[in-house]
């Protein structure tokens, strides 16, 4: 396995590395020091965020972003927790609001 993005056989990091054109420039600018950033080893937290989104089919990014695009795309139900929610049950009370005992 590459030790760099841009080493790796199918990686479009190359094209970056060695001036050509991207195929897509995408819709936003890409910093300037975009290879390092690429290059940087995710933390634990990011990792374990990252599997989470993929195993769920959540976006990942920031709160309001991932918001933002599970609505837009339909996939607010990836963004519940997994299960079906718990029941409040209400305590009996007595005919004077008391609980019982």
């Amino acid at each position: 396995m590459p030790q760099r993005a841009e080493d790796w056989r199918w990686s479009s990091a190359s094209l970056h590395r060695d001036g050509r054109p991207n195929l897509d420039v995408g819709p936003v600018r890409r910093p300037d020091d975009w290879l390092a950033f690429v290059n940087e080893p995710q933390t634990e937290a990011e990792v374990k965020r990252l599997r989470q989104c993929l195993q769920r089919g959540r976006p990942f990014g920031e709160s309001s972003w991932q918001l933002q695009t599970a609505q837009r795309l339909g996939l607010e139900s990836s963004l519940r927790p997994r299960g079906r929610p718990k029941k409040i049950i209400d305590e009996p009370k007595g005919a004077d609001g008391n609980l019982f005992d």
